[in-house]
């Protein structure tokens, strides 16, 4: 099941990150797959992870907490639609569809391919 993670700037998708089969870890570290600068997330604040039959949002214990559609989540199923908040961020988890048909402002690329990840402008 193809999923996404993508947050959004004047209603345009800003970033794009297309959810791979396991866990990803959310925060501030440089080790993160997701990172996210800012000083109200914590080193690391959150992880996703696919279970079986779908997926899942896990607060790691942060600072100031992780919540999913408003609501404070320790550990949440997720739905198409739904919107992850981290600190001042909010994510929005997106299932079926193709990362490639969004025209992000950045695209993160975490395959195999790349010596190390990547932001790359996304064409106009």
């Amino acid at each position: 099941m193809k999923a996404i993670l993508a947050t959004y700037e004047a209603d345009r998708p800003d970033l794009v990150f297309a959810l791979p089969q396991g866990r990803i870890d959310i925060g501030r570290d440089p080790g993160c797959q997701f990172q996210l600068p800012d000083p109200e997330v914590s080193r690391r604040h959150a992880e996703v992870e696919a279970i079986p039959g779908g997926w899942c949002v896990r607060d790691l214990g942060s600072s100031n907490g992780t919540r999913v559609n408003g609501q404070a989540a320790q550990s949440r199923r997720l739905a198409h639609g739904d919107r992850i908040g981290i600190g001042p961020f909010e994510i929005w988890f997106l299932l079926d569809v193709d990362a490639e048909a969004f025209q992000p402002s950045l695209r993160i690329d975490l395959s195999a391919q790349a010596v190390k990840p990547t932001r790359t402008p996304a064409p106009d």
